[in-house]
């Protein structure tokens, strides 16, 4: 499941992150969202886990791709160990597109 998978990862931060990007507060973020405030602080936190559809609704009000959002989380701890050196080449490659992306 989405939520077994992602479980470990601080896709809370990530939000937190974009957030700061757009300038904007929990409370316009909760408004986009029709939630209430407190479940963005609980999401950016950790306190509440993102499931996929709440994933892709952050993502619509961000303007990005869910999985974009998953990279962003990621780390090495998060990625098998046979497969560590191949994310440790392209990590730098994509997070230099992702900020050139997110810059715009």
């Amino acid at each position: 499941t989405f939520v077994g998978i992602y479980q470990n990862m601080n896709i809370g931060a990530v939000l937190k992150q974009l957030r700061e990007i757009k300038g904007w507060s929990q409370l316009e973020v909760a408004a986009k969202l029709k939630t209430k405030q407190n479940n963005i602080s609980s999401h950016e936190l950790g306190y509440r886990k993102v499931n996929e559809p709440t994933l892709k609704k952050y993502a619509a009000v961000y303007g990005v791709i869910p999985v974009l959002i998953i990279w962003m989380a990621t780390d090495e701890k998060d990625v098998p160990k046979s497969k560590l050196h191949i994310y440790q080449k392209l990590k730098p490659l994509i997070d230099a597109l992702v900020q050139e992306v997110l810059s715009k």
